[in-house]
């Protein structure tokens, strides 16, 4: 009997050794690491540069009111300085700002002559502008989509040269409303660069006084800009890292709305002799669509796009 309890015991324990030898390890558990989420809230300061080309539209007394358009062009540079606000909302991380800049730069030329009694020339420049804006946009990650808007200010010049007379010069500070947008884009640690486009309304002025002989002269000035800038974040996030690159891969298509301004050089007179030099600046509205296709090797995107526009500039 005793030889029998014996056995059974080491039968059992046999069976309760081979069936726990049968049972599957449990993995080690690693805890995933945190992962930053990119937050664009905080000041920051940079440069930008970029060129632009402008509209100055003048009624004068002397040529019988006719409408003359002149469209000063050049390059600029400057800074800027801002602060960011991050929220969350159903659409996404929303990004509010405000942003202040002032550029320095050379917006002249496109001067009209006007044969009449004596021949007249007009001139226009801008040598710097600013504004102060507000700034609202959805942010993916570290890429933020935004449009802005708000006050523009500036110098502005505007000369009228008559054969036999002289010249009439008037030199202000101009001040009006700027609307735009804009994409940024974080570049690494706390830098980031940025492509926008501004269009400026510099306001009208009324009853500019030029002579003697008495004259009036009634100017308006518009400006459209583009630039890429430059910030350094105080305090932002340098060290996120994406998770998954973005594929820009495939084909795309959509559509895009804009203003415009045209500048279209003209000579009106005999072949031979004096006549009228004055240019034609088309602008307003135009809207369209686009289609094209990306291909992508690593973070660069290389593509074709092709578009459609129709438009109301006219002039």
């Amino acid at each position: 009997m005793k030889r029998i309890l014996l056995a059974s015991a080491a039968l059992i324990g046999t069976a309760v050794t081979a069936q726990a030898a049968d049972m599957a390890m449990k993995a080690p558990y690693y805890k995933a690491p945190v992962v930053a989420v990119y937050n664009w809230t905080g000041f920051y300061m940079g440069v930008n540069a970029g060129a632009g080309i402008g509209r100055d539209r003048i009624l004068h007394s002397y040529t019988g009111n006719d409408s003359i358009y002149r469209s000063p062009q050049g390059g600029f540079g400057g800074v800027q300085a801002g602060w960011n606000w991050q929220a969350d909302s159903l659409l996404g991380p929303i990004v509010y700002g405000i942003e202040a800049d002032i550029q320095g730069g050379n917006l002249s030329g496109g001067g009209a002559n006007v044969a009449g009694i004596s021949q007249t020339s007009y001139s226009t420049s801008s040598d710097w502008f600013g504004t102060v804006r507000g700034r609202v946009g959805l942010a993916t990650g570290p890429v933020l989509s935004y449009v802005t808007g708000g006050f523009a200010y500036g110098n502005f010049k505007s000369s009228i040269t008559e054969a036999g007379v002289g010249t009439f010069t008037q030199d202000r500070t101009a001040t009006g409303w700027t609307v735009g947008s804009g994409v940024e884009a974080a570049l690494g640690g706390n830098w980031t660069g940025k492509l926008e486009y501004l269009y400026l309304n510099l306001g009208n002025r009324t009853g500019e006084s030029f002579g003697p002989p008495a004259q009036l002269a009634n100017t308006e000035l518009r400006a459209n800009i583009c630039r890429v800038g430059l910030n350094y974040r105080i305090g932002g996030n340098s060290t996120y890292t994406p998770v998954v690159a973005a594929n820009w891969a495939g084909w795309y298509l959509g559509g895009n709305v804009g203003s415009g301004t045209g500048r279209n050089r003209t000579y009106l007179g005999p072949v031979a002799g004096p006549g009228e030099q004055f240019s034609l600046n088309p602008d307003g509205i135009n809207g369209g669509g686009q289609i094209g296709y990306n291909w992508q090797a690593a973070n660069w995107v290389y593509g074709i796009e092709t578009d459609i526009q129709a438009s109301s500039r006219t002039r």
